[in-house]
C-alpha cells in the first residue's frame, strides 16, 4: 500500500485494491512496426501442427476454389502440418452432429503432438 507520509505516492479509494498495471501505457504490446512484421509477412506459413475436422457436405466446399484448395493439398502450402479429416456426412457443423467423433478426433491430434 502507498505510503500516506509521501505526497507524491497515489492514494486508493477506500474499499480499492491495488492492480500492478498502473497505466494502460505499462502493458505489453508490440510496436505498430513489429506487428505489422508479425501479421503481413509475404509468405506465411502455420509452423504447428494443425487439424481440420470438415463434414464432407460442408457447404463452405461449394465457394469457388475452396474445395480443390483443400483436396488437392494446396492447402499446405500454408500449412504445412495441417491433418484434414473428412467426416462423410457431415455439414459445416460436425461438431454438432458428431460431438463423440470429432472429440476423439481433437484427443487423438493432441496426444500425438503434445
Amino acid at each position: 500500500m502507498a505510503s500516506r507520509s509521501n505526497p507524491r505516492s497515489p492514494r486508493k479509494p477506500p474499499g480499492r485494491t491495488s492492480s500492478m498495471i498502473s497505466s494502460p501505457s505499462w502493458i505489453p504490446c508490440p510496436s505498430p512496426r513489429s506487428f505489422n512484421n508479425l501479421v503481413y509477412k509475404s509468405d506465411p506459413k502455420v509452423e504447428v501442427p494443425a487439424l481440420l475436422v470438415m463434414g464432407k457436405k460442408d457447404y463452405c466446399l461449394k465457394f469457388p476454389g475452396v474445395e480443390d484448395y483443400i483436396r488437392s493439398g494446396t492447402v499446405k502450402s500454408v500449412v504445412p502440418d495441417l491433418e484434414i479429416i473428412d467426416m462423410p456426412g457431415g455439414s459445416h457443423f460436425v461438431q454438432e452432429q458428431f460431438p463423440d467423433q470429432v472429440n476423439q478426433h481433437i484427443i487423438k491430434f493432441l496426444k500425438n503432438h503434445i
